[in-house]
């Protein structure tokens, strides 16, 4: 994965339920590539934004196996933003 506002690579990977992240890596083979800003990223991850409409707005560029992006993409938590903390 490039993030293009801060021209930053990151290669994720997800093995036996565990996610790890590299930061200036790139993988030798990845199941997929995507080009995008951080905050793009960050709107697709939390489920704000779907995947194929910003592919289709030109914000992610993705080469390889999209649907495994997707796969991951639907291993992750969704979050009630507002939640509350205290109840009484």
């Amino acid at each position: 994965m490039t993030f293009t506002d801060s021209k930053t690579n990151y290669m994720i990977d997800l093995d036996n339920s565990v996610l790890n992240f590299k930061k200036g890596k790139m993988a030798s083979n990845p199941d997929a590539t995507l080009t995008l800003d951080r905050m793009t990223f960050y709107q697709i991850a939390l489920g704000r934004e779907d995947l194929s409409k910003m592919e289709a707005a030109g914000k992610v560029s993705i080469s390889g196996d999209k649907e495994q992006f997707e796969d991951f993409l639907s291993l992750l938590d969704q979050f009630q933003p507002k939640v509350n903390i205290v109840t009484p």
